[in-house]
């Protein structure tokens, strides 16, 4: 027999790789040290009469700020098994003591079914997404309990083990008195923290990314490729795993975009063998036209002889149904046979020239090694196994990613066999008739190479991996038409993901390029364990795909939404009179007017002070004061106009703020900004006297806007 690592391994690894790279946008808050194999009792509730009881683990932190997720590290001590139903989880936030937690400041019961939620059937990590943020104003106790409906066990994991980075963590029973823990058999208090994470917002202004609704096939499900073909026609497939018995089943989904909302698509059955169930999964989607779009993977079935193994698999959508194709497949008889083909991406140049790649296992027509990297050719007709070069026979190669310009100028990509690393540069290219070996350099000790993006014959990208005395990093590389060379100042992150619109407006996962520099695009929201790994996108829209964690693993994609342009942006506060003050303008903003354009507050409490001010430096997203809901969202300097009263009803919001920005300019011709000159940016914001809220004072959203000649 010969086997190659099971495809669902190989899955494991990439996207363990990928969440590494792009994820949505979080900071940590305060990390608490990885955990320990050791824990600190039971912290949850039972709610059986027969067992009711309580046990509450806590510890603190310092920070100030807004915290928006929590993940504590857990172990499910309850009895083995099937899983442990749960009501709920609740997260206490308390004041900070040197004698343990003190008064409760916030309480938070996240229900099972809530997505805010992420917690297995079993539970050991309990990840909350809090809907309102906690204001944190420097040391807090935090606890995490998770409530069972009838019995169960939850214990956090210890971490910093004998030097706790604050004091060590408290607990009590039935909400009984705080006190220090000691582990059975020991005669001294445990001194250690609570292995836990607390996450902030990156940044609330312009995000570049933002998520969107899509359906999901179940639990435990993401994606992994896309293609779209225009605006209104965008594919992405990805898989779903389950566990029946000892059988882990792995299945196939797709999702089509017609313009006004996702859909999933019916897929081809996946064979089922047995009580061993299924394993099928597609790694790659490729759209040549409304009526021919491809998807390629792997799935296990029965050949010749009753071999059981992971050969390749090709679905082919006609524009009405998926079907699987009949693909090539290596001799095997009932004795002896060969396993682990896969096929890792596509490209379509027409509906009888698309090509295939990844990695092949067993004798291959014009080579010699039983594991040559996979080039498959699809002519309308039938498929075509197509000779690869080998650079170590016995080694084996295999293929990530292939792009090309035209039929007869394509690139491939990849490294060893098994999905491995190799010791020199796995690049090959297609000249019409065969594909030749084109090495470029070779970054540290190994590298494999995962991405290619083809945009001229003379402008052509990879990115991949490498790993070298530093540990690993990203490799990006580009082929000027005659050699290959390391992009200088290149993102050192690694991402499998590689999208072009010009050489000057180019993707690599979300770190876009500009033909000069890279900048790190923003994604709205916080999930620290949502990954975004595949880019495309046509007519004005762009998307990524990948999988978010809350609730459960789940389908996640995110749709360019921005490039940061001009207009409203960060958060506006609530006022303590329920008010929503904001910020808006009527008029041309022009250089050279000395008046007309207007910027407004509206919104606000009837008859309170304020001002506009504004600033030309840039956007920012501060928070204004602990406790508060506003945000500074102009960085200094600044320029206050003149204090005015907002008129309307005390006690209503009909409140307003308004001030000709023109005319102020022209009457302040030392004010900041001047002189003016068109193409200038600037933002401005609100600022309301607020007597109940912190600092006395509210903010509003704020607005940027750019001058015209």
């Amino acid at each position: 027999m010969f086997q190659r690592m099971p495809p669902m391994l190989h899955r494991l690894a990439a996207a363990l790789a990928l969440a590494t790279s792009v994820s949505a946008d979080c900071v940590t808050a305060w990390p608490n040290g990885a955990f320990a194999n050791n824990t600190w009792g039971a912290s949850y509730i039972n709610s059986n009469p027969s067992f009711a009881f309580e046990r509450e683990v806590a510890d603190d932190f310092d920070f100030t700020g807004r915290i928006t997720r929590v993940v504590f590290d857990g172990f499910n001590g309850g009895p083995t098994g099937s899983a442990t139903p749960v009501d709920g989880v609740w997260v206490r936030f308390h004041e900070w003591t040197a004698a343990g937690p003190g008064v409760l400041q916030a309480a938070y019961f996240v229900p099972a079914n809530d997505p805010n939620l992420g917690l297995e059937s079993r539970p050991s990590a309990v990840e909350v997404g809090l809907a309102t943020p906690f204001f944190a104003t420097g040391k807090h106790f935090i606890s995490v309990q998770v409530d069972f409906t009838d019995y169960g066990i939850w214990e956090p994991w210890q971490s910093n083990f004998g030097a706790p980075r604050l004091s060590t963590g408290w607990v009590r029973t039935n909400n009984g008195t705080w006190g220090l823990y000691t582990p059975l058999f020991q005669t001294q208090p445990l001194s250690a923290d609570v292995s836990f994470t607390l996450y902030t917002d990156a940044t609330s202004i312009c995000p570049d990314w933002a998520p969107v609704t899509v359906p999901s096939p179940g639990t435990d499900s993401g994606l992994v490729d896309l293609t779209a073909r225009s605006a209104t026609d965008v594919w992405a497939v990805g898989n779903s795993s389950t566990s029946v018995g000892t059988a882990l089943n792995s299945f196939p989904f797709a999702i089509h975009f017609n313009g006004s909302g996702w859909n999933l698509a019916q897929l081809p059955p996946a064979p089922t063998l047995g009580t061993s169930g299924s394993r099928t999964t597609l790694e790659a989607i490729e759209a040549i036209g409304a009526n021919d779009v491809w998807a390629a993977g792997s799935h296990r079935v029965v050949v010749n002889g009753g071999w059981v193994g992971h050969q390749i698999r090709a679905d082919h959508f006609d524009g009405t149904s998926w079907t699987t194709m009949n693909t090539p497949l290596p001799p095997t008889s009932g004795s002896a046979g060969y396993s682990g083909s896969r096929i890792t991406d596509i490209r379509g140049f027409a509906s009888n020239d698309v090509w295939f790649v990844g990695e092949w296992v067993g004798p291959h027509p014009g080579v010699v090694g039983l594991q040559p990297a996979l080039a498959m050719h699809w002519d309308g007709a039938s498929f075509t196994l197509v000779p690869t070069p080998e650079v170590l026979p016995n080694g084996g190669n295999g293929l990530e990613a292939i792009d090309g310009v035209a039929s007869n100028d394509i690139w491939a990509v990849g490294g060893s066999g098994d999905g491995d690393m190799a010791s020199y540069s796995y690049i090959l290219h297609w000249n019409g008739s065969s594909w030749t070996h084109v090495p470029g350099p070779l970054v540290g000790f190994q590298q494999r190479l995962y991405a290619v993006e083809a945009i001229a014959a003379n402008d052509v990208w990879i990115a991949g991996e490498a790993l070298d005395a530093n540990g690993y990093r990203g490799v990006v590389q580009h082929w000027d038409g005659s050699s290959w060379t390391n992009v200088a100042g290149a993102p050192a992150s690694f991402s499998a993901s590689l999208h072009a619109r010009s050489s000057t407006d180019l993707w690599l996962g979300l770190w876009h390029f500009d033909g000069a520099s890279w900048t790190r695009e923003i994604v709205a929201g916080c999930d620290p364990f949502a990954t975004a790994g595949a880019v495309d996108g046509a007519g004005g829209k762009l998307y990524s795909v990948g999988s978010m964690q809350l609730p459960g693993r789940q389908p996640y994609v995110i749709e360019r939404v921005s490039s940061c342009a001009p207009g409203a942006y960060c958060t506006g506060a609530t006022t303590s009179g329920g008010c929503a003050p904001r910020m808006s303008a009527v008029g041309t903003p022009s250089a050279s007017a000395a008046s007309g354009y207007t910027l407004r507050i509206t919104g606000a409490d009837g008859q309170r002070s304020g001002l506009i001010f504004y600033g030309t430096s840039g956007r920012q997203a501060q928070v204004w004061a602990a406790g508060s809901s506003s945000f500074l969202c102009v960085k200094p300097p600044t320029q206050r106009t003149p204090l005015q009263s907002s008129g309307g009803t005390s006690g209503a919001c009909d409140g307003t703020l308004a001030v000709d920005w023109s005319a102020f300019l022209a009457s302040n011709s030392t004010a900041l900004g001047q002189p003016l000159v068109s193409g200038e940016v600037f933002q401005s914001q609100g600022w309301l006297r607020d007597p109940l809220a912190a600092k006395s004072t509210a903010l509003s959203d704020a607005l940027e806007f750019v001058l015209v000649p």
